[in-house]
């Protein structure tokens, strides 16, 4: 729960600034290895009548690429999940159709996991992994490029579909030091003006 405030408090001193919408996102992840779940803030700021930058800090829980043989052998293998924190910067260039804004997008992100679960069938219950010891990574970085397409609503409200293509310079659950992740991000969502 510390994460999430420390994470809402990164946006307020952007939110704070005039002629920003805010608002919520949710969505899937998927790759060839994984499909984990989204949900999250953003902030967007328009800089002039074709270009705008948004942060987001997406909330993300999916299952590792990693497996652990069980105490029986009968059962199957465990996969844990992990959830981890992405703050994806993106530079968005968009062209309007009436109500319509059909956008590109494109910039660095950055991922952070806090927490590590799998589940133990034997005991019934969830049992917290420690990152270090299964040798994953906390750490991602890399780039998004996508596009998307955003409604104009009453009252400068805006709803918004967007898939972006994932490139991860460093794969959060892979031991291997140097080992690329790649994957597709969707995400859907509304704005609503901040300080207009």
């Amino acid at each position: 729960m510390k994460h999430l405030f420390l994470c809402i408090l990164f946006l307020l001193p952007i939110c704070l600034v005039a002629q920003t919408r805010v608002g919520i996102a949710g969505g899937g992840s998927f790759s060839n290895k994984d499909q984990g779940v989204i949900g999250g803030l953003m902030v967007q700021k328009d800089l002039g009548d074709f270009s705008s930058i948004n942060l987001s800090i997406n909330y993300i829980e999916k299952p590792t690429s990693l497996t652990i043989l069980n105490d029986n052998p009968e059962q199957e293998l465990i996969r844990p999940r992990i959830q981890y924190f992405s703050i994806p910067i993106q530079y968005q260039y968009h062209f309007s159709v009436q109500q319509v804004r059909l956008g590109l997008y494109g910039g660095p992100y950055l991922a952070y996991g806090f927490k590590g679960t799998l589940y133990d069938k034997q005991k019934e219950l969830r049992v917290d992994i420690d990152f270090e010891e299964m040798g994953l990574h906390r750490l991602d970085y890399g780039l998004q490029l996508g596009a998307g397409i955003e409604l104009d609503l009453l009252d400068n409200k805006r709803m918004f579909v967007k898939g972006c293509y994932e490139l991860g310079l460093r794969d959060l659950d892979q031991k291997a030091a140097y080992t690329f992740s790649e994957g597709w991000v969707f995400l859907m969502g509304f704005l609503v003006p901040v300080g207009q």
